[in-house]
């Protein structure tokens, strides 16, 4: 028999810089998804380092415990962070936007260095091939461009909630937000 590459989630947890990510995957129940070895469709990771996840606690902090403690939100960030199909460096240079596998739209630009940029996260080393597709490491947790204002509500730049958020004293129709945010 051949033998087999590893799968996405087997790399991810060998290279040991994606703990808190692998802990959002088996939170939102994902890790099959990952480690699918009889695989119908080939996926492309763009995984967050710990150190990526650190800069997002820095920033907010009690965040990664709120959405680590809730398989709603850990679902939301790991499929926001999943794409269908194996896209390499070279295939992402070509595209303008991508699907994530939480059905938002992510742009994709070359930066002046010739580096990926999806949403808001470079690309720090890309085509990491797994028997199931392939992974990217992004240096930050991706973020959608923030459109501005939208119907009195100021763009969120939370990294979960990528809508809209409201303006102070309105209140918001995510019953996380109210909770995290007060």
């Amino acid at each position: 028999l051949r033998e087999r590459d590893a799968t996405i989630h087997e790399l991810l947890d060998a290279d040991g810089r994606f703990t808190t990510f692998l802990q959002a995957v088996e939170v939102s129940q994902q890790t099959a998804l990952l480690d699918e070895v009889n695989w119908q469709e080939l996926l492309t990771v763009f995984a967050p380092t710990d150190d990526a996840f650190q800069a997002v606690e820095v920033e907010t902090p009690g965040t990664l415990e709120a959405v680590l403690g809730n398989p709603e939100w850990a679902l939301e960030l790991v499929l926001h962070h999943v794409f269908t199909g194996e896209y390499d460096a070279e295939d992402l240079g070509q595209l303008d936007f991508l699907a994530a596998r939480s059905g938002r739209l992510m742009p994709i630009q070359l930066a002046g260095n010739g580096s990926v940029v999806i949403g808001s996260s470079t690309v720090a080393e890309p085509d990491l091939y797994a028997h199931n597709g392939l992974v990217h490491v992004v240096g930050a947790v991706i973020r959608p461009p923030c459109v501005g204002w939208c119907a009195g509500r100021r763009c969120s730049r939370s990294w979960i909630n990528f809508t809209c958020r409201p303006l102070p004293g309105i209140a918001s129709t995510k019953p996380w937000w109210n909770a995290h945010n007060k």
